[in-house]
């Protein structure tokens, strides 16, 4: 068996998907009549409240925070945000804690992978595919044609092993699937991963956008590695979810009939973001446009 290392590396963005506590939104909305007109409404708390977990190196959220706020009335009929705020000023609370306590949130976040990420293939430790951008590595695609039996097989064996974890609709026989030049696979559908239903709320539902610099390392073994089994699988939305200039690639990646998971090392961050109740934003409209 061969040994084999796919890593993916540079500005990776990813997204968190939430709803806001039933507590804690109840909060919220009494909390705006003790803040100042930097907060008019619960979106605007809410990122009030995130913003004091987060350092950009220049601004001090939590006295920014406490400047619009009347801390007596807030401390007394917001017990559980008066709660949070305190253990962030402790140091014991960070954003971690933020999706912990005061969100229902996903365990899995959505990456979104675009065209100048850096990929390197290493196979029994020797590196076939030294490291470049995606575009360059992959070239154009043409959509991929019924007459390429090998490559539309392993398109088709593919939603037969993950067509239930995706929620791919059960009359999808067509599949949208294009071929780079260098034969690898790119599969775009309108999926509904399992870890994302609970999400699909139009009420107290919450994005979270993270802009990382992070090594996305797979790891697996096959007897014989060939580009033309490997394929990235993207949201039919994405595009329109994740603006951007960078293409969008995919979300996951996959080899054969397997959804290949990654370890992440996070190196730094270059922003986090919060929406609130968002109507571009939001898991609704990644998931059904």
């Amino acid at each position: 068996m061969q040994e084999i290392q796919i890593t993916l590396s540079g500005r990776i963005p990813n997204y968190l998907f939430g709803n806001l506590k039933q507590d804690y939104f109840e909060e919220c909305t009494k909390a705006i009549e003790f803040t100042s007109d930097k907060a008019n409404s619960v979106g605007e708390f809410l990122s009030m409240v995130y913003d004091t977990t987060l350092d950009n190196g220049f601004d001090n959220f939590l006295e920014i925070f406490k400047e619009n706020i009347d801390f007596e009335k807030f401390k007394a009929n917001c017990p559980l945000l008066y709660e949070f705020i305190n253990g962030v000023e402790s140091g014991d609370y960070s954003y971690y804690q933020f999706y912990e306590m005061v969100l229902e949130a996903s365990d899995e976040e959505i990456h979104f992978i675009e065209d100048d990420v850096l990929i390197s293939i290493t196979v029994n430790n020797e590196k076939i595919i030294l490291e470049q951008r995606l575009r360059d590595f992959l070239g154009d695609s043409d959509w991929l044609d019924e007459s390429d039996e090998n490559s539309m097989q392993i398109v088709k064996s593919f939603w037969k092993e993950n067509r239930t974890y995706f929620d791919l609709h059960p009359d999808t026989n067509e599949f949208n699937a294009y071929k780079c030049e260098n034969d690898v696979l790119l599969l775009s559908e309108w999926i509904a991963p399992e870890q994302l239903k609970p999400y699909l709320l139009n009420e107290r539902n919450v994005t979270v956008q993270h802009d990382n610099i992070v090594d996305f390392n797979f790891y697996f073994e096959v007897e014989d590695f060939k580009l033309s089994h490997l394929g990235f699988l993207q949201f039919g939305g994405g595009e329109d979810f994740h603006e951007s200039a960078a293409k969008y690639i995919g979300s996951y990646l996959f080899y054969n009939n397997l959804k290949l998971e990654s370890e992440i090392i996070i190196h730094r961050d270059k922003g986090f973001t919060i929406e609130y109740e968002p109507e571009w934003k939001s898991c609704t409209f990644l998931i059904e446009g």
